[in-house]
């Protein structure tokens, strides 16, 4: 599944989990290898109608940040790290034509290549492109130019409320 939360600086509004994992998606849609395009066209459809579900967002009031595995890796593949460099992708900034980029590169390539790739995690390479199309997907329903990389997920955010809490 993929989550959304949002919120403001100091209070979480509301969050919702769609059905949108990387691995769902490419057990349900993308079979071929390389994917072939009415395998993306059927994924995207998908994609843009769970998206629905989520409330407008007026992106020019609000940032974007990414956090676990797919945005750091596409952070890493689009600076070239080495795919263990995790924290070069701290408060990393990838825009939107950077991850349509990284999307269109990836559909035509078979998963022997994607292997290979820099900042690709072979064991991530078959799940990469999904996960990918679910971030550029949302990008574009959102208006969003911009994906903060961020390497502080659900464990963190927590210990910080509650270090906050307490203080």
């Amino acid at each position: 599944s993929t989550e959304f939360s949002w919120g403001t600086r100091n209070q979480l509004i509301d969050s919702m989990s769609l059905p949108l994992g990387s691995i769902r998606l490419t057990r349900k849609f993308l079979h071929s290898d390389p994917v072939e395009p009415f395998e993306v066209a059927n994924a995207t459809g998908t994609i843009k109608k769970e998206l629905e579900r989520l409330p407008r967002f007026k992106s020019a009031n609000m940032g974007l940040l990414g956090v676990a595995a797919t945005p750091i890796t596409l952070a890493l593949m689009h600076l070239q790290e080495d795919k263990d460099n995790f924290s070069s992708t701290a408060g990393y900034v990838l825009t939107r034509e950077a991850v349509s980029e990284i999307c269109t590169n990836l559909q035509p390539m078979p998963v022997a290549e994607r292997k290979k790739l820099p900042g690709l995690h072979p064991d991530r390479a078959d799940v990469i492109f999904p996960g990918c199309l679910i971030i550029q997907k949302f990008m574009e329903h959102a208006e969003f130019d911009r994906l903060h990389i961020s390497l502080g997920g659900l464990r963190f955010g927590y210990a910080l409320a509650k270090l906050q809490w307490k203080a």
